[in-house]
């Protein structure tokens, strides 16, 4: 697998000829400028993005029978004027009841967009000030305060796919800022995946929307703070110039081992912003200043207590959350041809991980990766999680734009995923026990081909997203050629305060604790980097600096 070095030029990469050129960036570019999920560089249009994606999901999920009255009125409105105007005895009183239902129908449009972003709760005269707090993780004592939970209660998990206990590995990464995170590393998941892939067990739901089934399950006070949870994200997302947009992701909703079938699970469709309302917000409190207004963690969060009351929490398998969103997330830690890391950092009007060091391929995956894999086709959901790992990897390595549909870059997330090796999964604590999956792979591209290539729009079209990361070109280079190598690389560039002035992201520092504590992951990364295809060009120099300045 060779990718072409001019990435601008799709026609290049795919071998198109010329004259389809102008047809695919004019059929690009009006998919882009329709497509509301997506960043923007305007502060403006990030907030109507984000208002119309908050609307959109509140009529849908909370007040879907608005919807339907707008469409009844205006039906009327529209049934009783063709009365009038068809009629051979029209009567006056058709035009009246044709006038009720369309202004209606414009009111009932008007006020949906004007109040349905508008989800304050808890005080709607102090709302503009509450504020979202992740105490659970940060809070230093060990024991409960007030109630509530804490990261030091949970003290593991339970294997996905056994019912013993299982090889489960957990631990707590803590940042240099204090901040902290926990994870839930299943081992025998990891050993399932070295002998295959994933199969999708059929579902009795099919393909339909699972958000709404899992938010009605919610209680009344839940709902109430899922409700002002997202106003507050939906206002901090407008201050601070970023875009907050829905997205139809994939829901893991459970993961099973035969001895002759594999490793299989059992799907749905959820979305990003059920995700934020439930895994996200299971772990925070609303807050204003230092006082707690709402904390939900007890009633949300997705523990069990098996020995009973004073006992240590556990974190429920898949199978046992349904009320959490549980889609599927994804980080990859790739090398270049030539064997260096390619790390990035998180641009500044990100909401996590803000200026901070992270692998250059963490994301979920969307559930439109299920089709432009083949996953839904061949039934086999470790292709749609290698595909979406290769998008993020692309995207935010700039090999291919942002939120790109063209086809031709379709192809190259194909190329790019048979390069990855699916190597395991984690459980993240601070969102809520979210499952991860774990990929090693290679980029082929030399590394100084990486860093020419950074387009902000495809062929300079104006309406597509720029990147939201950056390479990070200011760390010393070195080859990698086994995992230990790895780990050394990392412990030596950035967990060490003295040589480091970039802080790294608690993924880059879970994946260093599992890579130090696992020997199946070790295992995995070695075959995913000796099992690129080998190179063409000539043997890398010694290790040295990036950085462009």
């Amino acid at each position: 697998m060779n990718f072409p070095s001019k990435v601008l030029t799709c026609d290049v990469l795919t071998g198109l000829v010329t004259k389809k050129s102008s047809n695919m960036f004019t059929r690009h570019c009006f998919r882009s400028l329709f497509k509301r999920g997506r960043f923007f560089e305007s502060r403006w249009q990030n907030r109507l993005s984000t208002n119309l994606s908050v609307i959109a999901y509140v009529a849908r999920i909370w007040r879907p029978w608005a919807a339907v009255r707008i469409v009844a009125a205006l039906a009327l409105a529209i049934g009783f004027t063709g009365y009038e105007l068809l009629s051979d005895t029209p009567a006056g009183w058709g035009w009246l009841l044709a006038a009720a239902g369309a202004a209606w129908s414009m009111t009932g449009i008007v006020w949906q967009f004007l109040n349905l972003h508008r989800t304050h709760v808890f005080g709607s005269a102090a709302s503009g000030r509450h504020d979202l707090s992740r105490d659970f993780f940060d809070h230093g004592s060990p024991d409960p305060v007030d109630g509530r939970l804490v990261l030091s209660e949970i003290e593991g998990g339970v294997s996905e796919i056994h019912d013993n206990g299982g090889d489960v590995i957990w631990g707590v990464v803590e940042g240099k800022r204090g901040n902290r995170n926990g994870y839930v590393f299943d081992n025998d998941v990891a050993r399932a995946l070295a002998a295959g892939g994933i199969a999708i067990l059929p579902s009795p739901d099919g393909d339909q929307r699972t958000e709404r089934d899992l938010m009605r399950r919610m209680s009344g006070l839940v709902r109430d703070f899922q409700a002002e949870g997202l106003g507050i994200r939906r206002r901090n997302s407008i201050r601070g110039g970023r875009s907050f947009f829905d997205a139809p992701k994939i829901r893991l909703s459970a993961l099973r081992w035969d001895q002759k079938t594999g490793l299989s699970a059992r799907i749905g469709r959820t979305s990003y912003f059920t995700s934020c309302l439930t895994n996200d917000l299971a772990a925070q409190q609303i807050k204003h200043g230092d006082r707690v207004i709402a904390d939900r963690s007890e009633d949300m969060y997705p523990v069990s207590r098996p020995a009973g009351p004073g006992a240590a929490l556990l974190l429920k398998r898949l199978a046992d959350c349904p009320t959490m969103s549980n889609h599927v997330g994804s980080v990859v830690l790739a090398l270049s041809r030539e064997g260096y890391p390619v790390l990035s950092t998180q641009g500044g009007a990100a909401e996590v991980n803000k200026g901070k060091a992270v692998l250059s391929g963490s994301g979920s995956i969307d559930w439109a990766d299920m089709d432009h894999s083949g996953a839904r086709r061949d039934g086999r959901l470790d292709r749609a999680i290698l595909y979406g790992m290769a998008r993020e990897l692309l995207e935010e390595t700039r090999l291919i734009p942002q939120d790109s549909l063209r086809e031709c870059d379709y192809a190259l997330i194909r190329q790019q995923a048979a390069a990855l090796r699916l190597a395991g999964l984690y459980r993240d604590l601070r969102r809520g026990g979210l499952p991860i999956f774990v990929g090693f792979g290679r980029i082929d591209q030399r590394m100084d081909r990486i860093l020419e290539a950074r387009p902000l729009h495809p062929d300079n079209c104006p309406f597509s997203s720029p990147a939201e990361t950056r390479l990070l070109t200011d760390l010393p280079q070195a080859v990698i050629s086994d995992a230990g190598q790895m780990i050394a690389y990392l412990e030596r560039h950035l967990t060490d305060t003295a040589r480091v002035q970039r802080d790294p992201s608690d993924q880059i520092l879970i994946l260093l604790q599992l890579l130090e504590r696992s020997q199946v992951l070790r295992d995995h990364f070695d075959r995913a980097i000796t099992a690129a295809p080998a190179s063409a060009d000539p043997a890398p120099g010694p290790a040295r600096s990036l950085s462009r300045r």
